[in-house]
């Protein structure tokens, strides 16, 4: 009889957020639980966490990108917070593991783009600049019209790219459909071919 503890069951819940998001979900014991967001290169990622009870849970906590090179990594850190930024285009994820013993619940807020700025940090900056709210308010809609233009290209590129591999993949279904009927055709002469030699030879033509 096998001996020792299974390894953590994988439940990966991958989720396309806009540009903020906050959710609540519960992570079994040892189980996984991943959510996942898609952003553009140089795009800023902010994500807070907080477990309940914290007195029990024990989560450890693991950002990757998509190419699962790992970002950060948060051990048995009951409640915390992560600001990166993404240096490659594609899905970011962060997965939450239950080591403990009992089931946790994880409230996660995550944003991305201009609604990841910190425009408290901002406006109190902006009140030793001198800035009027009106000029602090100009340069949050400017954020927003920058981070939504990066958005829009990287949407574009990943449709081309989705296109291209489309393209791809209907030529080589032509090709294969053509080299099979190629194929088909030449069995079937060479079966007539076969067979009228067979019946020649037995003097039945």
């Amino acid at each position: 009889m096998a001996t020792g503890m299974a390894p953590p069951t994988l439940a990966v819940v991958v989720l396309l957020i806009g540009a903020a998001g906050a959710f609540q979900f519960e992570v079994q014991p040892s189980r996984t639980r991943c959510i996942g967001e898609d952003m553009p290169k140089g795009d800023v990622l902010r994500m807070k966490y907080k477990v309940s009870p914290p007195q029990a849970g024990v989560i450890n906590m693991i950002l990757t990108d998509p190419f699962q090179k790992e970002l950060t990594q948060k051990v048995g850190e009951p409640e915390s917070s992560v600001v990166v930024t993404s240096q490659v285009a594609g899905e970011h994820r962060a997965c939450f593991f239950n080591v403990g013993a009992i089931p946790v619940t994880l409230d996660l807020t995550m944003s991305a783009g201009a609604s990841a700025k910190d425009y408290d940090a901002i406006a109190k900056r902006a009140q030793k600049e001198n800035l009027k709210p009106l000029e602090l308010e100009l340069r949050r809609l400017e954020d927003l019209v920058v981070s939504v233009h990066s958005e829009m290209q990287y949407m574009r590129t990943r449709e081309q790219a989705h296109r291209n591999t489309n393209e791809s993949t209907n030529g080589r279904v032509l090709y294969f459909s053509l080299f099979s009927m190629g194929i088909l055709v030449f069995l079937g002469t060479w079966q007539l071919y076969y067979l009228h030699k067979f019946f020649k030879t037995k003097k039945m033509l």
